[in-house]
């Protein structure tokens, strides 16, 4: 009877024990899964990290991928940064992932294509477009931001992309794509002020007719801002 006691008792430590390493290793694999979603997704997008997508994009390339590498961002984000506050900042970059994933989703759906894409930091985001051509582009950004546009009429987006090249890699992209980004913004930058100086030209001759030339010369400042 003492035997059978001690041997119970036993069982009983060895469960205990079993139970508890279970426990242990529950609590490591919830970890290890916390730990990889936050290195392989950016938490306020959950877009893909930029470490994540350059290497899906040099992987793609290797794989001969055709398509085109693109760089998006948003228009008059500082503005909005500084007139509603960073909370609102990060609102608005939220709902430009979620008007970016919306697109791609569809893409998927309804043309069966992988794309990558991801958030790079900031404002500015990414995507690697498989299987499309310049006009296509050109339709996908038009998409997006007319997604991002029902999400928020604030939201309006800068792009530049670069069609992929067999010798390319994801720094040659990112330069070529980056370059267009540039031209794209200075385009904009010189439509916004062609429309103010549209505007305010009748404000101006009256001013300098009337001898009222530093009222003229701020109205030229503002507009050269």
């Amino acid at each position: 009877m003492e035997k059978l006691l001690k041997l119970q008792a036993q069982v009983s430590q060895l469960q205990a024990e079993l139970a508890r390493s279970r426990k242990e290793t529950g609590d490591l694999e919830d970890r290890l899964l916390i730990a990889t979603d936050h290195a392989t997704f950016d938490p306020r997008t959950r877009l893909y990290r930029r470490e994540v997508f350059e290497d899906t994009v040099r992987e793609m390339l290797g794989g001969g991928v055709s398509g085109a590498f693109v760089l998006i961002d948003l228009q008059g984000f500082g503005a909005i940064n500084e007139e509603f506050g960073h909370p609102t900042g990060d609102q608005m970059i939220a709902h430009a992932a979620d008007a970016i994933r919306r697109r791609m989703r569809v893409r998927k759906r309804v043309h069966r294509l992988e794309d990558s894409y991801c958030r790079l930091g900031g404002d500015e985001f990414a995507a690697l477009l498989a299987e499309v051509s310049e006009d296509q582009v050109v339709q996908i950004v038009g998409a997006i931001n007319a997604e991002a546009q029902k999400i928020d009429r604030r939201l309006m987006f800068h792009y530049g992309y670069a069609i992929c090249k067999p010798e390319d890699t994801f720094e040659t992209l990112y330069e070529r794509a980056d370059q267009y980004l540039w031209t794209y913004k200075e385009q904009v930058k010189s439509e916004k002020r062609r429309k103010k100086a549209e505007a305010i030209i009748p404000e101006i001759s009256p001013l300098i007719l009337n001898g009222r030339l530093e009222e003229a010369t701020q109205l030229l400042a503002d507009l050269l801002k």
